[in-house]
């Protein structure tokens, strides 16, 4: 097992990464989870005995939202509700002008009005309102909003209030993609949408570390109450990515046409004949801890045994072919898979891993930390 989370880890979420270099095709900032390549399997990996899928990622984007909404506050009180331009900004930066013999910034208004709190269906120079904010993130317009159709979501209050605030979001399944283009327009130039992504990543975590470390700034409002909460955001957040590609890793490891790590066994089928039952030889630790409170769906997952996978029958000899010469080296490789320079001599995570490390860096700053 990888983990027994109570601190967030780097380690799990690099996992997912695998993916690039198999030739599987998985979308780490989607609702989904993998879509495997079946033609040169002799067993779909969906129909393995022993495997117990988490759907943790969906979890995972609704607390980056919430992430988004603390950020999105603190930079209004910070910067300025007009004059941020980071998250959904509603002016844009136009040129330089002189103003009173000084060069100053001159702003022109965004088209539309998507971006701005409105009051009575009116421009405002206010920052949008929660419902407002959790729209937009579903790339709908605040313009066409009236009042019947506000969806009964409500902004977290406070640290204990998160778990209730993520909930009522998944339930609104509000955790797809996020339309970048429109989060932050500043963000040109790069077609990717992962690298988008893990750009809009370090900037706005960049910028709440910047805010943090100004005690002016931080104390601006409610802004220290709010650096608090997206810290446990965050840690929440990476907990449940790391679950989530631990487990994913399972299905991985047991396909084979990759590790195989499986074993088929004849049953009766019920009518008096055999079937072949094929089951995972990964040996799991079922209702492991994501350190992420609420019901079983997001605080539990089944994750791994990597020494007692390395030992268990006919596994040993499958794992050494991958020149993993032991239970600890196959554990380093796991928590290294992604990493630019790994310790062990285990499949290559490929270029992609090493780039989507640089999102990963960004939201866990801490080291590794072993909690077996």
């Amino acid at each position: 097992m990888l983990f027994r989370v109570t601190q967030p880890s780097i380690l799990g979420f690099v996992i997912l990464w695998l993916a690039y270099f198999t030739s599987l095709s998985y979308t780490a900032h989607s609702g989904h989870h993998s879509h495997l390549h079946t033609h040169h399997r002799r067993v779909a990996v969906n129909s393995l005995s022993g495997w117990t899928k988490a759907k943790l990622n969906e979890r995972a984007h609704t607390y980056e939202r919430l992430y988004m909404w603390e950020a999105y506050k603190i930079l209004g009180q910070a910067e300025g509700a007009d004059k941020q331009q980071l998250i959904f900004p509603f002016r844009d930066e136009h040129s330089m002008k002189k103003k009173n013999g000084k060069m100053v910034k001159s702003y022109v208004y965004a088209d539309g009005l998507s971006n701005q709190h409105l009051v009575n269906g009116e421009r405002s120079m206010l920052q949008l309102d929660y419902v407002e904010f959790m729209l937009r993130m579903e790339g709908k317009s605040s313009v066409t909003l009236y009042a019947s159709d506000r969806p009964a979501i409500t902004a977290p209050t406070s640290e204990d209030d998160l778990e209730r605030a993520e909930k009522e979001l998944n339930s609104k399944r509000y955790y797809g993609l996020l339309p970048m283009n429109e989060v932050s327009p500043y963000l040109k130039g790069e077609s990717d949408s992962d690298k988008l992504h893990i750009r809009f990543v370090q900037k706005v975590v960049a910028k709440m570390d910047a805010i943090k470390a100004d005690s002016g700034k931080a104390s601006l409002g409610d802004n220290s109450d709010r650096l608090a909460r997206i810290e446990t955001i965050r840690q929440r957040t990476i907990s449940l990515r790391k679950a989530q590609t631990e487990n994913w890793l399972i299905g991985e490891l047991s396909r084979d046409d990759r590790w195989n790590l499986q074993e088929s066994e004849e049953v009766d089928d019920g009518t008096g004949g055999k079937q072949t039952i094929h089951r995972t030889t990964v040996v799991t630790v079922d209702n492991a801890d994501t350190g992420v409170p609420g019901e079983d769906s997001i605080s539990k997952y089944q994750g791994i045994n990597f020494p007692a996978t390395f030992e268990k029958s006919g596994n040993k000899a499958k794992i050494q072919k991958k020149k993993l010469t032991s239970g600890e080296d196959f554990e380093t490789w796991a928590k290294e898979l992604g990493e630019p320079a790994p310790s062990t001599n285990g499949p290559s995570a490929g270029e992609s891993s090493t780039t989507h490390w640089q999102e990963i860096d960004t939201w866990e700053r801490s080291p590794w930390i072993d909690c077996l």
